[in-house]
């Protein structure tokens, strides 16, 4: 009988040990934090492998600790891992919180609570040294050495600065006729005289009034070439008129012509003739200005 009840204990002692409390550690780090850093709390629980860790609870009464994060790492079957991340915001020696650890048995459904705290305390301290009892003296403001690279580089790029601007100042003021625009202007002038004696032979009205307007835009072309000829009068008069650059009775031949085309108007032959003579001196000042310029 003795021995029987000796092997009965001996079965039943495994099972005893397996529904022993499960170990806990705790640990934290940095043991020296300042306020409001972030504190890395630890706590590992050995326990059976049917076990799970559900959770923790902080019990911080008088809030010293906030707890900014905490998360469950499982690494096998029995044990597991709770981070908790607290920040403390009064200076000293503090003592961790007690943290209720949650275990179940899968198993049986049973639940467990442990009570965890930790030995040790962690010392907070500021952000700046409260021993300082006076104010450095202010160092005066230094300038920064530029590199002489960098000097020259600059000196170098000021001075093609100024020498593209020099240049197309000097464009600007002493501009040469190219010589297609010569060309183009004793073209003109040929098609004057055609347009006069298309006149003589009885030319209409409108018609004389489109070419006068087609001459005047290849003047326009031929002297001033940035200035988009192609475009509306108005829009001519606009972007091309600002500081007398282009000659206000251009631009009143290309408006009369306008009116012509798009109004109706119905001028005379002698009306057409003094707009041909009007087209005629508007491309002789052009030669004139251009022979002064020059010399």
């Amino acid at each position: 009988m003795v021995v029987l009840l000796a092997l009965v204990a001996a079965a039943l002692a495994p099972s005893c040990s397996g529904a022993s409390e499960p170990q806990i550690t705790v640990g934290f780090e940095p043991a020296t934090a300042l306020v409001g850093e972030a504190v890395r709390y630890r706590i590992t629980i050995a326990h059976a492998p049917q076990e799970r860790l559900d959770g923790v609870v902080v019990d911080d009464a008088d809030g010293t600790f906030v707890v900014q994060e905490q998360r469950i790492e499982r690494h096998d079957p029995g044990r597991s891992s709770v981070v908790v991340f607290f920040a403390a915001f009064e200076l000293g020696a503090h003592i961790f919180p007690p943290v209720t650890a949650s275990v179940t048995d899968t198993v049986t459904g049973r639940s467990a609570r442990y009570v965890v705290e930790a030995d040790d305390s962690l010392v907070v301290k500021a952000l700046s040294d409260s021993t300082m009892k006076r104010l450095l003296p202010l160092k005066p403001v230094m300038d920064a050495d530029l590199p002489v690279r960098m000097t020259v580089v600059g000196i170098m790029g000021l001075v093609a600065v100024l020498v593209l601007l020099g240049i197309v100042l000097y464009r600007r003021r002493f501009a040469v006729v190219p010589q297609d625009a010569v060309d183009q202007e004793k073209t003109i002038r040929e098609a004057l005289g055609r347009l006069e004696a298309a006149l003589a032979r009885g030319m209409a009205p409108e018609r004389c009034y489109e070419e006068i307007g087609r001459l005047v835009r290849a003047i326009l072309a031929a002297r001033y070439p940035a200035c988009d000829c192609g475009a509306a009068t108005a829009e001519i008069r606009e972007r091309c008129s600002e500081g007398g650059t282009v000659p206000p009775d251009a631009v009143s031949l290309l408006e009369m012509a306008d009116m012509v085309k798009f109004a109706g108007s119905r001028p005379t032959d002698e009306e057409c003739r003094h707009a041909v003579e009007r087209v005629r001196r508007l491309l002789r000042s052009h030669e004139d200005r251009d022979s002064k310029e020059g010399q």
